[in-house]
C-alpha cells in the first residue's frame, strides 16, 4: 500500500473481540487468572490480558490469546472458540504473519457459523476480507466484505456498517481507486455520525485525510486529520492521537513547512513513549531526522536517526532499520566521513535487497496462501455440506419415524375402534339371544299354562255333560290339547342356553358343585338379567319364594355378607 509506513489507517479497532467484561488492571488480571478455577472465567481473563498487551507487547498479547484458545477448546463452545481464534488472527495480522492470521480467521468463521450468530459471522467476513486485501486477492476480499455489509444492513447495525465500509474503502485505496475509496470512507463517516461513535468518527476522518493527502489535497487532508485528532484527544485514545499527529507532521513536510512539523512529531513521539509503542517511537525518530536535515541541523538529524536505528535493531523493525541506515549514511556523507557513510550505505542496500527478495518471495507466498485459503474454504464447505446432508438424513429419519408412529397410532386406534365395535356388536347379539331365550321360555311356559287351564275346564265340562257322544268328543279335544303341552320346555331352554352361554353351567358346576338343579336354573335366569318378578312368572313360584331362593344362592356363592351384585357376578361365568 502507498506510504502505509507513515500514513497509518485505523483498520484494526473494528476487530476488537466482543467478550465478557473482566474488570481490573494487568496485575489484578494476572492474579485472577492464577487463582481462578472456572475455565470460562480463565478464558475471559486471558482475552482481557491479550487486549491489555496488544499495543505494548504483541508477543505477550499473542501468548494470552493462545491461552484463551486452549481454554475455549476445553469448554468446547463455539462462541468462545470464535472469540479466541478471532483475536489470534487479529494479532498475527498486526505482526504481518498472514498465513496463521488466515488460518485462525477461518477457524473463527467456521466456529461462529455453527451458532447462527449473524453479527459475529459478519465480523469474521470483514476480518477475512481485510486479510485477503493484503494478499491482493481483491475479488475474493470484496465478496467477503460485501457479504459482511449485507448482514449488518439486514440486522440494522449502523456502527458495524461504518466499520465494514471503512475496510471496503481500504480495499479501493490499495487498488489506487481513490475516488471509490473516498466514497466508501464518506459513507463510513455518515454512519459514524448517525450512531455518534467517536472511535468510528475519528477513524473515518483520518482515512479520508489519507486519501486527500495522496491526491496532494493538503488543505482538506490537514482539516480532516485535525478533526480526527480532536476526537481522539476527547476520548483519550493515545495510540490514534500519535498517528494523527504524525500524519499532520507529514502534511507539513509535504507542503515544505519543516519547522511547523517539529511540534507534531515531538508530540507524536511523546504519546508513543507513553503507551510504549516502539514502532511509533521509531517512525517519529525517522521523521525528526528528516526534518532536522531540511533545517540544516545535522547533529539533531544524526541523534534521531541513531535512536531510530537502535530501536529498530532491538525490536526487529526492518523497514525502520533500512530508513535509519539511509539517514545515517546521509549524515556521515554530510560531515565527510566516507567509511561510516559506506558502512551504513551497505547496510541500507543489504536490507533493501533483502526486502526485494522478500517481496518476490512474498508474491509467491501470497499465491500459495491464496491457494491454501481457497482449498481450506472448499474443505470447510464440503464439511458444511456433509453436515447439512447428515442433518437432512436425521431430520428425514425423524419425520419418517413420526409419520410411522402416527400411522401405527392411527391403525391402533382404528383396530381398537373396530374391536370396540365388534365387542359392542357381540354384546348386542348376546342381548338379543338372551331376550330370545327369555321370550322363548316365557312363551312355552305361558302356552303350557293356557293349555293346562283349557284341559282342566274341558274335564269339568265332560263331567257335567249328559250325552256320551259329547263326553267322548270333549275327551278327544282334551287329549289333543294335552298332547300340545310342551313337557320338555325346561330341557329345550337349557339346551338353547348352553348354545349361547357354552361354558356357563360347566364353570358354575366346577366352582359350586353343591348347587341343586333348581338353583342352577335360577342362576341361568339371573345370567339372562331377568328380574325376580319375571322368574316368578315363569316358574310359577311366589315372588317371596324367589327372593328367599336368591338369598340362599348368595350364601352358597360366598357373597352373603357383601355388597357384590349377584347378577354381575354370574355374568362373569
Amino acid at each position: 500500500m502507498k506510504r502505509l509506513g507513515y500514513l497509518m489507517f485505523f483498520i484494526f479497532s473494528a476487530f476488537l473481540s466482543p467478550q465478557q467484561k473482566v474488570v481490573g488492571d494487568i496485575d489484578s488480571l494476572k492474579l485472577q487468572l492464577g487463582i481462578n478455577r472456572d475455565i470460562k472465567q480463565k478464558h475471559s481473563i486471558s482475552l482481557a490480558l491479550a487486549d491489555s498487551f496488544s499495543i505494548s507487547n504483541q508477543d505477550l498479547s499473542l501468548f494470552y490469546a493462545r491461552e484463551s484458545y486452549k481454554y475455549a477448546q476445553e469448554l468446547q463452545t463455539d462462541k468462545e472458540l470464535w472469540q479466541s481464534a478471532y483475536k489470534i488472527a487479529e494479532l498475527f495480522f498486526y505482526k504481518d504473519s498472514l498465513r496463521p492470521a488466515l488460518q485462525f480467521a477461518q477457524i473463527a468463521e467456521s466456529s461462529i457459523e455453527k451458532t447462527g450468530n449473524q453479527r459475529e459471522l459478519a465480523l469474521s467476513y470483514n476480518q477475512i476480507g481485510l486479510f485477503l486485501t493484503n494478499l491482493y486477492d481483491y475479488e475474493t476480499a470484496g465478496g467477503y466484505l460485501f457479504k459482511s455489509l449485507a448482514i449488518f444492513e439486514k440486522i440494522g447495525n449502523k456502527l458495524e456498517m461504518s466499520n465494514v465500509l471503512n475496510t471496503i474503502g481500504y480495499l479501493y485505496y490499495d487498488l489506487e481507486n481513490y475516488e471509490k475509496a473516498r466514497s466508501y470512507y464518506t459513507q463510513s463517516l455518515d454512519y459514524a455520525i448517525q450512531v455518534n461513535d467517536d472511535k468510528s468518527l475519528a477513524k473515518a476522518f483520518n482515512n479520508l485525510a489519507v486519501v486527500y493527502e495522496t491526491e496532494d489535497k493538503y488543505d482538506q487532508a490537514e482539516e480532516y486529520f485535525k478533526k480526527a485528532l480532536k476526537i481522539n484527544e476527547s476520548i483519550g485514545n493515545e495510540k490514534e492521537q500519535a498517528i494523527n499527529l504524525m500524519n499532520l507532521g507529514i502534511i507539513q513536510i509535504s507542503e515544505n513547512k519543516p519547522a511547523e512539523s517539529l511540534g507534531y512529531f515531538h508530540k507524536s513521539k511523546k504519546l508513543a513513549e507513553l503507551i510504549d509503542d516502539k514502532q511509533g517511537i521509531a517512525y517519529c525518530c525517522i521523521q525528526l531526522s528528516r526534518v532536522f536535515e531540511k533545517l540544516h541541523n545535522p547533529d539533531s538529524s544524526f541523534y534521531y536517526a541513531n535512536a531510530a536505528y537502535k530501536i529498530s535493531k532491538k525490536n526487529k523493525l526492518i523497514l525502520v532499520e533500512r530508513n535509519a541506515n539511509y539517514r545515517l549514511q546521509s549524515f556521515f556523507e554530510f560531515v565527510g566521513n566516507p567509511d561510516s557513510a559506506n558502512l551504513y550505505g551497505l547496510n541500507y542496500y543489504r536490507i533493501q535487497d533483502s526486502l526485494n527478495s522478500k517481496d518476490q518471495l512474498s508474491k509467491v507466498s501470497n499465491l500459495e496462501l491464496k491457494y491454501e485459503f481457497k482449498k481450506q474454504q472448499q474443505i470447510l464447505e464440503l464439511q458444511q455440506q456433509r453436515g447439512d446432508f447428515i442433518k437432512i438424513i436425521v431430520i428425514g429419519s425423524l419425520i419418517f419415524i413420526i409419520i410411522l408412529i402416527i400411522l401405527l397410532y392411527a391403525r391402533l386406534r382404528i383396530s381398537n375402534k373396530n374391536q370396540l365395535l365388534l365387542k359392542q356388536q357381540l354384546e348386542k347379539d348376546m342381548e338379543i339371544k338372551n331376550k330370545e331365550l327369555t321370550t322363548g321360555v316365557i312363551y312355552s311356559i305361558e302356552k303350557n299354562k293356557v293349555l293346562s287351564a283349557l284341559t282342566t275346564e274341558l274335564v269339568e265340562i265332560e263331567t257335567n255333560a249328559v250325552k256320551e257322544e259329547t263326553k267322548e268328543a270333549i275327551r278327544k279335544i282334551a287329549k289333543k290339547i294335552q298332547e300340545s303341552v310342551d313337557t320338555n320346555a325346561w330341557e329345550e331352554f337349557e339346551a338353547r342356553f348352553n348354545q349361547v352361554h357354552k361354558e356357563f353351567y360347566e364353570t358354575l358346576t366346577r366352582l359350586h358343585p353343591e348347587l341343586t338343579p333348581n338353583e342352577k336354573r335360577l342362576c341361568a335366569f339371573l345370567r339372562l338379567d331377568m328380574s325376580s318378578k319375571e322368574i316368578s312368572r315363569i316358574t310359577g313360584q311366589s315372588l317371596n319364594a324367589i327372593e328367599m331362593a336368591r338369598i340362599r344362592l348368595r350364601k352358597k356363592l360366598g357373597i352373603a355378607h357383601t355388597e357384590a351384585n349377584l347378577t354381575s357376578l354370574l355374568s362373569q361365568y
